[in-house]
């Protein structure tokens, strides 16, 4: 299917992380764009970002998992990215909170498209790194599928961690997505991205907190820091991410596939806590003490990671940025913000 490199371009979740440097990125490269948001005040912030902004229309999606919530939507659009999920790791319910929405929205959303969106040629939906994650597996790729976490929901139902339960429901909204494909063969295509810890800076509304990974890291360390060493899976800049998804828009090679998104990079906090002290941001007393013996020196290749291989190969000339570059970049906007100090 030929790729998309203008036009009207729907972004859902464009009060996230993702979602908002999407829209920064589309508007950059002259596409118009049309957001789909919650609530009147989060349309607000994006538009008060974009002022007199002739490229950029919104309107309000209250339910993104009622049935029709996009056919309007979708009907005046030549292709949709779709980052809107819940991201959160409480719930009242989880079903209702967390599993049930993410899934019925993507369902819903592609459901729209076939009925509705008439000039849709391709759908970007944002899934997750935890979807491939699995224990025992030193590299991880768009080949495989982690169990781990719906097992988890299935055994322990309503005690599941809050945190495995995020994990579970973008395992189960990317199969749902790519079920949806298979069995009603609409005549748009889909591409998932999936995106492992966002670092960078952020451009969404974060006066009620920032959220993702740069709120976790705060979290952390207004508990003291995370100093155990303990590596995580991989990092990635949260400005490549957005990109990756438009590069995938406007690529025919990205048709019907699963694309990672990271810098392949592991990290741990101390990693995190090191960059910031060398920075030089006058925030070094809020830090745990910079390990000089810990961190780069430390061989990399004995932990798990995300493989961005594929995306290297179908994004020809996308570099990824370095995990320097991302925090020290968060960091300047946090103390900035007054969130670091």
């Amino acid at each position: 299917m030929p790729s998309v490199r203008s036009g009207k371009i729907l972004v859902t979740g464009a009060s996230g992380l993702i979602g908002a440097w999407i829209v920064e990125y589309l508007l950059d490269r002259n596409y118009d764009v049309l957001v789909a948001m919650r609530t009147q005040s989060q349309l607000d912030f994006i538009q008060s970002r974009h002022p007199s902004n002739p490229h950029l229309s919104g309107m309000i999606v209250t339910d993104i998992t009622a049935p029709g919530a996009f056919d309007v939507a979708v009907s005046e659009v030549d292709a949709v990215i779709h980052t809107a999920s819940p991201a959160r790791h409480t719930y009242d319910d989880l079903w209702e909170d967390i599993i049930n929405p993410a899934v019925n929205g993507v369902v819903g959303m592609l459901s729209s498209a076939m009925k509705t969106g008439k000039n849709v040629k391709r759908i970007i939906f944002t899934s997750s790194a935890n979807t491939i994650q699995e224990e025992g597996q030193e590299v991880y790729d768009e080949t495989m599928w982690g169990k781990k976490a719906t097992v988890a929901l299935e055994r322990d139902g309503d005690k599941t961690d809050g945190r495995i339960v995020y994990a579970a429901s973008k395992v189960l909204s990317e199969r749902a997505a790519w079920d949806f494909m298979e069995k009603e063969k609409p005549n748009f295509q889909l591409t998932t991205v999936l995106p492992s810890w966002n670092f960078g800076p952020y451009a969404h509304d974060v006066s009620k907190g920032v959220g993702s990974t740069p709120g976790i890291f705060l979290a952390i360390l207004s508990k003291g820091g995370d100093t155990s060493g303990k590596r995580f899976a991989t990092s990635v800049d949260v400005r490549d991410v957005a990109l990756v998804h438009i590069l995938a828009l406007e690529s025919d090679q990205c048709d019907g596939e699963r694309i990672t998104a990271t810098s392949s990079e592991a990290f741990a906090w101390q990693d995190v806590y090191d960059i910031l002290h060398d920075a030089n941001l006058g925030i070094e007393s809020s830090l745990p003490p910079k390990d000089a013996t810990y961190g780069a020196g430390q061989s990399k290749s004995l932990f798990p990671r995300v493989s961005n291989a594929k995306s290297l190969r179908l994004l020809k000339g996308f570099k990824y940025r370095s995990l320097e570059e991302s925090v020290v970049d968060m960091g300047r906007q946090m103390v900035k913000d007054g969130f670091l100090s």
